[in-house]
């Protein structure tokens, strides 16, 4: 972890994936608990739905907190509360823009759904490119874009949609293709 300063130090003790995976089957649980709330328990999912406006409040308010939690990224702190509670909030902005019943829900924002339904058909592969892009841009890009801030967040979002983009179409719906062809000449 050279290079990274002193506050990386508790993650090289447990590794990337060992610590990473929690976090993010916490925000894979949030989304996973909704749509079996939603799919098992129909009527008890509508009688919540009345709370979706106070569910968009509440979800901005933990996202603050998450936001405050986060101000020192690499931080024990950040890295062990700070992305269940990353996820909590986004799982009730989830929650409360799944209907038409609330403001956030019937929010119309042009393209929105190409765009979740292109990002959908990519995410496995931009899942497997996205590290390997990041550390490209890191190594190329990374002492420039160090003081840049939002700029910095959207040259690594980028670089890692379109290498997942690129993995998508080059290996991964050519594969989808050759496999459905495989299983429908058996």
């Amino acid at each position: 972890m050279s290079g990274l300063g002193e506050n990386w130090l508790w993650l090289s003790r447990f590794g990337w994936m060992g610590v990473h995976l929690f976090f993010v089957l916490s925000g894979f649980l949030c989304g996973v608990a909704l749509a079996a709330w939603n799919v098992t328990r129909p009527a008890s999912w509508q009688a919540a739905r009345r709370f979706a406006t106070a569910s968009t409040a509440l979800g901005l308010l933990v996202m603050v907190i998450a936001i405050t939690l986060f101000q020192n990224r690499v931080g024990l702190l950040a890295n062990s509360v700070g992305w269940p509670v990353l996820s909590l909030g986004l799982g009730l902005l989830v929650f409360a823009a799944a209907g038409r019943d609330n403001p956030l829900g019937r929010a119309r924002i042009p393209l929105a759904g190409w765009l979740a339904g292109w990002l959908a058909a990519i995410s496995f592969s931009l899942y497997l490119a996205h590290k390997a892009a990041y550390h490209v841009v890191y190594t190329h890009w990374g002492q420039q874009l160090s003081t840049q801030g939002p700029w910095a967040f959207a040259v690594y979002g980028l670089t890692a949609i379109a290498a997942g983009a690129a993995l998508h179409y080059a290996v991964e719906r050519p594969g989808l293709l050759v496999r459905k062809w495989v299983l429908k000449s058996q």
